[in-house]
């Protein structure tokens, strides 16, 4: 296909250079979900996709974050109200992802908070994910890291946030 890449899909991909990652991109059919993501993603599964969820939160600090976790798996409410403490979060609505992300379409969000200012909390099952892939800030390239290195780079606060 050779795209030329958005800017977010390009500041990603300059974050990873610059840090020396190995990784792979994958271009592809645009997808909307995490099965048609594992489709189109060869050699990889539903439960190696990171999902990335950008939430509005209430009580203490009223800020949106961003929660990281495997593809198959769902976040647990309080798990998640704890590991942030705050008192409730919802979904943040998809006009004020779209504003957050500079217009990067839901299906298409990286699991990289730090690149919109989001404070970034991963899942701990990500540590022992083997490869894992991500959108990359558009739902028609993917780009698939060692865990270690997300980790790495995106720096995110670690906690247990799954059912």
């Amino acid at each position: 296909m050779n795209m030329k890449y958005n800017d977010t899909t390009q500041a990603i991909i300059d974050r990873l250079d610059e840090n020396n990652i190995d990784y792979r991109i994958f271009e592809h059919e645009p997808v909307t979900t995490r099965e048609e993501a594992a489709d189109v993603r060869e050699n990889f599964s539903v439960d190696q996709g990171l999902k990335a969820l950008i939430i509005k939160t209430y009580g203490g600090s009223e800020e949106h974050a961003m929660i990281v976790l495997p593809g198959d798996r769902k976040f647990a409410q309080k798990k998640v109200e704890n590991a942030l403490g705050v008192d409730d979060f919802r979904l943040a609505d998809p006009e004020v992802i779209e504003v957050i992300t500079d217009g990067v379409e839901i299906g298409g969000i990286p699991p990289f908070g730090s690149l919109v200012a989001l404070q970034t909390y991963a899942d701990e099952q990500v540590e022992d994910m083997g490869e894992v892939v991500f959108n990359a800030g558009d739902r028609r390239v993917s780009i698939s890291i060692s865990p270690e290195d997300y980790l790495t780079v995106e720096q995110p606060t670690v906690a247990d946030i799954i059912i």
